[in-house]
């Protein structure tokens, strides 16, 4: 369930993915040390831009012991604006998805329920994928 995950805001506070419910989650696990994870994130980005925020929400989810400014880091490289720095809890992950490798992408449907995963890096806004994800938010 996704209130189950911990996650943090880049200043530390935590974040709840209840306040998404009624949305179709794209939790991206990542880390900005991991060459598969930084070559999938600008297509995680223009996957951001092209659907209904509405209906879909993008979380790019960071494990990185050096914190989050690392991440934001990262952004600043890569011209990424659109997506939040967040935070996450290894530990925690592994408990309520089962997932540990990086980069994965677990998909919660509207009621925060772990309906999919990705494993490994992945192209995310092609058209298939869209049209994909539109169903599912649908």
């Amino acid at each position: 369930d996704a209130n189950e995950l911990f996650i943090s805001a880049a200043d530390g506070t935590r974040v709840s993915l209840g306040d998404a419910s009624g949305q179709l989650l794209v939790v991206n696990l990542w880390g900005p040390w991991c060459q598969p994870c930084r070559r999938e994130m600008p297509s995680l980005s223009r996957l951001a831009d092209q659907v209904d925020p509405t209906r879909i929400k993008v979380l790019p989810l960071a494990f990185d012991w050096r914190g989050p400014v690392w991440v934001q880091k990262f952004f600043d490289e890569v011209a990424i604006t659109n997506l939040p720095v967040l935070m996450g809890d290894g530990q925690n992950l592994f408990q309520v998805l089962g997932l540990k490798d990086l980069p994965s992408t677990a998909i919660l449907n509207q009621s925060g329920h772990h309906i999919f995963t990705v494993a490994g890096e992945a192209v995310w806004d092609d058209f298939e994928t869209l049209e994909w994800l539109n169903g599912l938010a649908r």
